[in-house]
């Protein structure tokens, strides 16, 4: 191969390598921020099983504690759609471009061999509680046929393990109390009779008659005694 060639084929490898970079590195933001707002959302949870908001259905209560990990869940299922089947495949796309063209110039340089290399190490085979969670979440054809976990296994086995701890917790602060019955909240029976509640039912309002002032030069009114009228002075004298 001539020289020329030769350093354009490296300058486009090196393109390509730089292009792997670029969607690894947008990949690792997307999971490093999952990690925050998984931490923060767990820091939520926290807060306010001790505050006890909550949120009254007719008669039943429901902790807000119940419903933050619910929104958890969803909001895992979208990074992990972002992740694996969006940038995730642009980076595999990339990668398999770079060991294509490792593949056809590796006779003449054989240093064109990095993509071809990282493959070979990123998998791995899982032992112990990473294969018995990596048996419960990972679908990928070569975990179930070879047991090695390549990067997309790893992708289900982070974002899938995720989803099942949150619903393990929505489910565990919902037996212990998170969701209660109000029993005071019951609707009370009322007795009607003939269409009429007698409870709402009341009497009409007597009212009072207000004296009017006498006319001038008339006598004064004659004062009625209520209650048992008083003995004249002269008849104690007798």
């Amino acid at each position: 191969m001539r020289d020329e060639r030769a350093k354009q084929v490296i300058d486009v490898w090196k393109t390509v390598v730089g292009v792997q970079m670029h969607f690894n590195d947008i990949g690792m933001r997307i999971r490093g921020l999952f990690i925050t707002i998984l931490l923060a959302l767990l820091a939520s949870i926290g807060f306010l099983l001790d505050k006890g908001w909550s949120l009254q259905l007719w008669r039943i209560n429901i902790q807000f504690a119940v419903l933050v990990p619910i929104f958890g869940v969803f909001g895992t299922a979208l990074f992990y759609l972002m992740d694996r089947y969006w940038f995730h495949r642009l980076l595999k796309g990339a990668v398999n471009h770079a060991i294509q063209i490792e593949n056809k110039y590796k006779d003449t340089i054989p240093e064109l061999s990095l993509s071809d290399e990282i493959g070979k190490e990123s998998f791995f085979v899982p032992k112990g509680l990473l294969w018995v969670a990596a048996k419960c979440f990972v679908s990928h054809d070569k975990f179930r046929k070879k047991g090695q976990l390549h990067s997309d296994g790893k992708l289900e086995l982070f974002y899938k393990s995720m989803i099942s701890a949150l619903f393990g917790i929505s489910i565990l602060i919902a037996v212990f109390g998170g969701i209660s019955l109000d029993k005071k909240a019951a609707l009370m029976p009322i007795k009607k009779s003939q269409g009429v509640d007698k409870a709402t039912v009341t009497p009409p309002a007597v009212p009072q008659a207000i004296p009017s002032a006498p006319a001038p030069g008339a006598a004064p009114p004659t004062v009625i005694p209520l209650g048992p009228a008083a003995a004249p002075k002269d008849a104690k004298k007798e």
